[in-house]
């Protein structure tokens, strides 16, 4: 279960944005208006990220981190490269930084007991937050 991976095709062949253009609209990609396009860039981008999970896996047991990856939080703009590793059992610290904007962020979590965690963000804005999780 851990190697699935989804593969889009079609007949006659298509281009992964065209497959994904009739999946979500139901129309070709060259009838898409600038909210469609925005749709399609958001949802090709969450299916490139999925495919990319073999190959961040591998990357993380070969560099001795705990996580390397992609992530966008808000669409395409958003695109980062992290990087995280457990500094101790309970410090968990990551950085990203932007794909497109180069902007650059630090995170760090520290876990204050089994349900309480303190974390901190610091880039384009600040924060510190204290979170308490019921697993």
């Amino acid at each position: 279960m851990d190697n699935l991976r989804t593969r889009l095709y079609s007949r006659p062949p298509l281009s992964d944005s065209e497959i994904l253009s009739y999946i979500i609209r139901g129309k070709p990609l060259r009838d898409a208006n600038a909210a469609d396009q925005n749709a399609l860039a958001n949802a090709l981008l969450a299916y490139s990220i999925s495919q990319s999970t073999p190959l961040t896996s591998k990357l993380t047991e070969l560099s001795g981190l705990d996580e390397i990856g992609l992530e966008a939080e808000e669409g395409v703009e958003t695109l980062g490269f992290t990087l995280g590793k457990y500094i101790t059992p309970r410090l968990y610290a990551r950085y990203g930084i932007g794909v497109i904007d180069k902007l650059s962020k630090v995170f760090l979590q520290y876990q204050l007991s089994d349900k309480l965690y303190l974390e901190t963000e610091s880039g384009q804005g600040q924060s510190v937050d204290l979170m308490y999780r019921s697993r």
